[in-house]
């Protein structure tokens, strides 16, 4: 039977199920663990993926743990092999055979590379069609919809993952490269100032009685509660600090890890940690040389045609997990509008809009796309692939019309 597959991989967490689901089937780290000694291969079915592999970095020094994504881009062709076979027999119960793959990778990947990527994969894999989605599109589309064609979108895409932040416009559907920023800053940079702020606290005292495993569960699941459930965006930070002080009962929250009845606190972390987003400097790492957010959007969409400009403000849209704390929306507008308001003679300011699309934008667009109608003219196809490799000829899109007419 044949399936459509989706798959975002990013640079913490890879998003990967069936197109049409409303939301992924698996959400697993993009790790890939192999095992070092060499009487042992990897070729043989000896390595894991996700969470396994999470855990064998931590605990076992005979496998080699690896990101399969790294800020944004492939790290190894044949971990990514190991990668999408695994997912596919343990998590989605299909043979990688009888999947069309629609993979969504960054705006900036090369032809190159893209090739490469595709060829690895029906290599190995032997799928029966390959197609790849820019990210930038698949987050677009989300938010406009199936009803909107992806040749029509206008927008500009704010991508905060684990560890990296991107900028892209996006004319008419075309990917203007003028406009693409980057920046290493994100969600693990967010989750070590929290860690942090609970460790000058002495918060993680109680837990050194636990096994060095147990320990570091602990903390690591106290953060990310942190993270997902109390943090927020102030609008000062300033005046939200001086309004805590005044009330040391909106100060501090108590919370409980029931796992080991382990009691801890959350204080300023709340809204400290994500405003090194708006505010690296304030962060003890390397990104406190990072631009700050809004500005990085400001420069991104002045660098785009001066004609589409009032488009991409009127159409921000936010993609990621980092970009779904309390208020990161208003923030980022309240910001924009005094870049721009200090500017510009006209009231851009006013036109400026954003939306959310949640963490699992690139994967549902990448999935909306999989859906449509015209999906039979993939990047890559099987039976093409196997045609053309005995004439030592490399099947590309660009190429198919000529490869038609020629009656291959």
């Amino acid at each position: 039977m044949e399936r459509r597959v989706a798959i975002d991989l990013g640079s913490g967490l890879a998003k990967i199920g069936f197109a049409g689901n409303p939301t992924p089937d698996c959400i697993i780290p993009s790790l890939v663990a192999t095992p070092v000694r060499e009487h042992r291969s990897a070729s043989g079915g000896d390595y894991y993926i996700g969470k396994y592999a999470m855990k064998l970095r931590l605990f076992d020094a005979g496998y080699s743990v690896r990101p399969v994504v790294r800020d944004g881009r492939v790290e190894s062709l044949s971990d990514l092999v190991l990668f999408v076979d695994a997912c596919c027999k343990e998590y989605l119960k299909v043979d990688p055979m009888d999947c069309h793959f629609f993979f969504a990778l960054p705006a900036m990947s090369s032809p190159i590379d893209r090739s490469q990527f595709m060829r690895s994969l029906m290599v190995s894999l032997s799928p029966l069609s390959i197609t790849i989605v820019d990210q930038s599109v698949a987050a677009l589309f989300a938010s406009a919809g199936p009803d909107c064609s992806p040749g029509r979108l206008t927008g500009t895409i704010v991508d905060i993952g684990e560890n990296l932040t991107k900028i892209m416009c996006l004319v008419d559907g075309y990917l203007v490269c003028s406009s693409v920023k980057e920046e290493a800053i994100g969600g693990a940079q967010i989750s070590e100032m929290i860690q942090r702020h609970l460790e000058a606290r002495e918060e993680f005292k109680p837990l050194n009685s636990l096994r060095r495993r147990d320990r570091e569960k602990a903390i690591a699941s106290a953060v990310q509660k942190i993270k997902h459930g109390s943090c927020y965006l102030a609008a000062s930070p300033v005046d939200e600090a001086l309004r805590l002080d005044e009330d040391p009962k909106l100060a501090k929250r108590e919370l409980r890890s029931e796992a080991y009845g382990w009691e801890y606190s959350v204080c300023y972390e709340r809204f400290i940690a994500p405003e090194i987003l708006f505010e690296p400097a304030i962060s003890c790492g390397a990104e406190r040389d990072a631009t700050p957010l809004p500005v990085l959007v400001d420069d991104a969409i002045q660098a785009a045609p001066i004609d589409y400009r009032a488009k991409l403000y009127s159409n921000i849209v936010l993609s990621g997990g980092s970009t779904m704390f309390t208020n990161f929306d208003r923030r980022l507008k309240l910001e924009l509008k005094m870049l721009t308001s200090a500017r510009h003679k006209t009231n851009i300011a006013s036109s400026i809009g954003i939306k959310s699309t949640g963490q699992n934008a690139v994967w549902l667009g990448t999935s909306l796309i999989a859906q449509q109608a015209d999906f039979d003219k993939p990047a890559m196809m099987r039976i093409k692939h196997d045609e053309f490799v005995k004439f030592g000829v490399r099947y590309e899109q660009t190429l198919s019309s000529m490869q038609e007419n020629m009656g291959l």
